[in-house]
């Protein structure tokens, strides 16, 4: 499915490219626009698709004994719309606001969407990744037990971290992200004859299941990560990075892919 280009108020240097967004489909409307915006056409395929975990008893527990904790932390925000539906479905939503444990985002869009519940964000790190959320929570100790809200897949660096400091933590899967294994035959054919510009990898659970769906074809598109953590697991699968984002957040992703563009003209 593409998106026709819209006019672009400035010439960007993605003007007339094709850009792959493979976030899953409910995420994606937002990115799209981003890039149609600046001339260019989104093709959508989704890496993978987001659901609840197969059992909620663990969640329902804990949901149940939040005066035990003193800090909720959310590290996406499918990890805040599964833990806060979650929280309305058992009827928890008032004695939460009564226990009003310190809540942390990784960063500016999940700060939103918490807000977007009704509550107040306490803080949120410098740069939206794990090290700098790690920092944030080592030299921001609270007195009791901290819950970390997090997908069944994705980086150990915000975990190793704390452990090694010896932080009190919990971490729940609130949400798995299960690979969509079989790309639409009309964007393979498009990767196939190197047709698509720039395939766009916001998370290392994304990368890998798009190297699975295209194989070796990736390689004939310029690949742009959004963070660190990302490029490291695309190299790791040795595939090439072309672009990476210095602000790890979606208009980070479309500034990296314009200063390549740019550079190269």
């Amino acid at each position: 499915m593409n998106l026709p280009d819209q006019a672009s108020p400035r010439r960007s240097p993605l003007a007339g490219q094709t850009v792959l967004i493979t976030r899953a489909a409910h995420q994606s409307s937002a990115f799209a626009q981003k890039i149609s915006e600046r001339g260019a056409t989104a093709v959508f395929q989704p890496a993978i698709e987001i659901v609840g975990p197969e059992d909620w008893t663990m969640a329902d527990s804990l949901i149940k004994n939040l005066s035990e904790y003193a800090r909720l932390v959310f590290v996406s925000t499918n990890a805040v719309t599964f833990f806060f539906d979650r929280v309305i479905h058992l009827g928890q939503m008032e004695a939460l606001k009564a226990v009003a444990p310190e809540i942390v985002a990784i960063g500016a869009g999940t700060e939103a969407a918490i807000e977007s519940y009704g509550l107040t964000v306490s803080r949120v790190p410098e740069n939206s990744n794990s090290q700098s959320l790690a920092k944030l929570l080592i030299e921001n100790p609270v007195p009791s037990n901290t819950a970390i809200f997090r997908a069944d897949r994705g980086s150990d660096v915000l975990s190793d971290r704390l452990a090694q400091e010896g932080i009190d933590f919990e971490e729940l899967v609130i949400y798995r992200s299960q690979n969509v294994l079989q790309p639409d035959p009309a964007v393979e054919d498009q990767m196939a004859a190197a047709k698509i510009d720039w395939t766009t990898i916001t998370s290392s659970a994304i990368g890998d299941s798009v190297a699975n769906q295209f194989g070796g074809a990736l390689r004939q598109t310029k690949i742009a990560t959004i963070s660190p953590t990302t490029t490291d697991a695309m190299e790791r699968l040795g595939f090439t990075v072309a672009a990476e984002a210095g602000r790890y957040d979606l208009d980070g992703i479309i500034a990296a892919m314009e200063s390549f563009e740019e550079a190269r003209r």
